[in-house]
């Protein structure tokens, strides 16, 4: 026998060794994670304990989990120690039921929420969950076409949306019902203005009023004219997109992504609705605008993230014991450096989990960290409870 010096003064195996797999039988099937038990005789007062992290005599890939106590008979001692693998992650599939909470109001009279600057729009019922704002560029590009302008009978040829001031302010001025009226015009043309395109016409000579006069846009892309009224002494026309022009460095969102432009007040909806496309690698065109104005300033973009309804719901979690070793796992020296992790057990946590951009398998919950397989052995086990946000 190889441990054998024919006087017990060394330990010797009693017997061949038990191979055995923690985990063969448990729903992860581990044939991977081997352990071996040992037992052995010596005389008690040659009995020595295994030093800590000791490995398998026949297998440095297995520590020492466990060494039993000396128990004397016949003046021979007797003692078994177990050895085994670091276990890797154990994964096991279930359900559970939880409860969604609801996002709270931000009051009685809003019908949205704000929480922690995700925009909730009926934050009791079926709601979709909007992203933070992404900082972006937003363009109102006015990018070719044609308007007139008409004053009493008279209207002006067609003038291109990047003429000059002066030449749209010369056909305005020869219209007869302005010579009529005595009348003179300056203009600040800035329709190509890709934040506030509009164009202002202002009296420069004359007293009677410009208040009959209109302006007909003929822009490509296609657009909506806020004109706020005219003025006797003034008018400002605001030819705007329908479409407006979202541009990010990197906005990652797909072809199906929903988006809204937002303004200083952070709310998406209030400027548009409507499905986006993206047109290249860093822009969207997004359709059915409903701004009206140039008076809002831009200030980016957010994008439904899920759709979310309040209430108890069945979702699939995944059970997953983490095993550590310190000085053996990488980055564990103590188990003081077994990682707390983040979980959403409570309703504040799981509402931030819902808001955020997670998807898949989060943590849910998890036990307090306790010595695999017991607590006498050196391997420290961690379970996280975690749930699909996906069924969310």
């Amino acid at each position: 026998m190889a441990y054998q010096d024919g006087n017990f003064t060394n330990a010797i195996q009693d017997g061949p060794a038990r191979i055995f797999y923690p985990f063969i039988n448990a729903a992860t099937k581990d044939n991977v994670t081997k352990g071996t038990v040992r037992n052995y005789v010596v005389v008690p007062s040659s009995y020595t304990p295994a030093a800590a992290l000791s490995t398998d005599p026949a297998d440095n890939t297995q520590y020492l989990l466990n060494e039993s106590e000396l128990s004397v008979e016949g003046g021979l001692g007797r003692f078994s120690r177990t050895y085994c693998k670091v276990p890797t992650d154990q994964v096991d599939y279930s359900s559970i039921v939880i409860n969604k909470p609801q996002f709270p109001a931000a009051s009685s009279s809003v019908s949205y929420s704000l929480y922690n600057n995700y925009y909730i729009p009926t934050p009791q019922t079926t709601s979709n969950v909007w992203s933070q704002t992404v900082a972006s560029n937003v363009y109102l590009n006015v990018a070719g076409g044609t308007f007139t302008v008409t004053y009493g009978s008279n209207t002006t040829a067609s003038l291109n949306y990047n003429d000059s001031n002066a030449t749209i302010a010369a056909a305005i001025n020869g219209l007869a019902s302005m010579v009529a009226n005595a009348i003179t015009v300056s203009v600040t043309n800035d329709i190509s203005n890709t934040r506030s395109p509009q164009i202002t016409v202002t009296r420069a000579t004359g007293v009677n009023t410009l208040s009959a006069m209109t302006m007909a846009f003929s822009l490509t892309p296609d657009q909506n004219v806020y004109t706020p009224g005219p003025n006797t002494t003034f008018s400002q026309y605001y030819p705007m997109r329908n479409n407006a022009l979202v541009i990010s460095t990197d906005h990652g969102r797909t072809n199906s992504s929903y988006v809204g432009i937002v303004d200083t007040f952070s709310l998406p909806l209030l400027l548009l609705s409507g499905n986006a496309n993206v047109i290249n690698a860093n822009a969207f065109t997004v359709r059915n605008n409903t701004l009206t104005g140039s008076f809002y300033a831009l200030t980016g973009y957010r994008y439904v993230q899920r759709s979310y309804t309040p209430g108890t719901d069945r979702v699939l979690t995944k059970q997953i014991d983490k095993f550590y070793l310190p000085t053996v796992t990488a980055g564990i020296t103590t188990a003081a450096d077994i990682p707390v992790p983040n979980v959403a057990i409570n309703d504040t946590q799981l509402l931030d989990l819902i808001t955020g951009s997670a998807t898949g398998f989060q943590n849910y919950d998890a036990e307090p960290v306790t010595g695999w397989p017991s607590d006498l052995s050196p391997v420290y086990r961690q379970r996280l409870i975690q749930i699909n946000v996906d069924d969310l």
